[in-house]
């Protein structure tokens, strides 16, 4: 696709198609592009967002337009610059609900992976989302440390309920010091820093995108608990293990 780069084609509604390409960060990413075809094609960008990394965002009425469909033209058109293994994507669709298509989207780049949600509303206009889910990428977070991106350490699909739902445990950022070891959370951390936490995430077919019911987010700070670090298998599962430190990149 010009001025983006190599293409994956995800999925397809009436005249509208979706396509996912190489991220532009510096870690394992992919940004996420609509194609309207008509007379003058329309072409925009996906947001991916996440409640785990930045939670004020989760119930903020003011960006909540954010995470629909919206076609930024500072961004959609820088090229990403190709780094590693080319990025493979697998879409297996989880949930279609009158309206409302929930799909997963694997990403892989050699033995990583990141795992994102994309949920289409067909019922009024057509909308879509995206929810970056979790990811095993350690990141260089500078000074000679490595960073985990807190993420889901589990994942429950609620099926018996009217709506997509999936019950989530996420497991919080961990930092690792120049010798390796790991950082203590900041002294004013709250439990969601410390701890791993569960919610409950459902797609909100009125309004075209993922939330959450902040309210009932249990923090799970079990006696003994120690970080973990998350795997995301090639079928889209996730699973822990104790955490290792990253080498640097």
């Amino acid at each position: 696709m010009p001025g983006i780069g190599e293409t994956h084609h995800l999925a397809k509604f009436s005249n509208i198609h979706l396509f996912a390409a190489r991220g532009i960060e510096s870690q394992l990413s992919a940004r996420f592009f609509y194609v309207i075809l008509q007379e003058v094609p329309d072409v925009g960008q996906l947001p991916a967002y996440s409640f785990f990394n930045d939670q004020s965002d989760g119930n903020d009425e003011a960006n909540k337009d954010d995470k629909k469909k919206v076609a930024d033209t500072t961004v959609k058109m820088l090229r990403a610059v190709p780094t590693g293994e080319p990025l493979q994507f697998g879409t297996r669709l989880l949930s279609k609900v009158g309206g409302s298509s929930i799909f997963q989207v694997l990403v892989t780049e050699g033995g990583a992976h990141s795992l994102y949600w994309l949920g289409a509303e067909e019922s009024v206009n057509v909308s879509f989302c995206v929810l970056k889910l979790s990811t095993d990428v350690q990141t260089y977070s500078g000074c000679s440390t490595s960073a985990s991106e807190a993420g889901a350490a589990s994942v429950k699909l609620l099926k018996a309920s009217k709506t997509f739902q999936a019950v989530v445990e996420v497991e919080p950022r961990h930092k690792t010091s120049p010798d390796g070891t790991l950082e203590a959370p900041p002294e004013d951390a709250d439990d969601t820093d410390r701890c791993p936490y569960r919610l409950t995430l459902f797609w909100d077919s009125a309004k075209g995108y993922f939330d959450f019911d902040q309210t009932k987010q249990r923090t799970l700070c079990r006696p003994g608990y120690k970080p973990r670090q998350l795997v995301v298998a090639k079928d889209g599962s996730i699973s822990t293990k104790p955490f290792e430190a990253a080498d640097s990149n």
